[in-house]
């Protein structure tokens, strides 16, 4: 029962953790093309395109401030899938223009006192991976 609670908790952070993300990337110019898009055994969180620019998101999420950053979750397995996802999207969606991966972290806080932060160009295909290893350094 315990293990439920705490997988719905986690869940639910998630979905808030993507609803901010979705809300802070509009104000920022963001058109919003797909949320939690699917390609089994693949997801995207977050499709945006601001013109020419199409970006597939990872939104990592926490609640309240910890010793450290949502993005050290990231694993170079996530990279891996979300390359797929976005292999598989483009099939099904033609684009012509630049595509980036981002991640959005968001420290989800009591009331308004939550925080996004956006790390732009993340992911690259140029090294299989993770831009910024230095993040996954414990």
């Amino acid at each position: 029962m315990a293990k439920t609670n705490l997988y719905n908790k986690n869940k639910a952070l998630g979905a808030q953790g993507e609803t901010l993300a979705a809300e802070h990337l509009q104000r920022l110019g963001w058109q919003i093309r797909a949320r939690n898009w699917k390609s089994h055994p693949y997801e995207i969180d977050l499709v945006i395109q601001k013109e020419k620019v199409l970006v597939f998101v990872e939104v990592k999420s926490m609640a309240g401030p910890r010793p450290w950053t949502p993005c050290r979750q990231i694993r170079p397995r996530k990279a891996h899938a979300l390359r797929m996802a976005a292999y598989r999207y483009l099939k099904e969606h033609s684009f012509r223009g630049e595509i980036r991966f981002d991640l959005v972290e968001c420290v989800v806080g009591p009331g308004t006192q939550s925080t996004c932060t956006v790390w732009e160009d993340f992911w690259t295909f140029s090294n299989g991976g993770l831009a910024q290893r230095t993040l996954l350094d414990f």
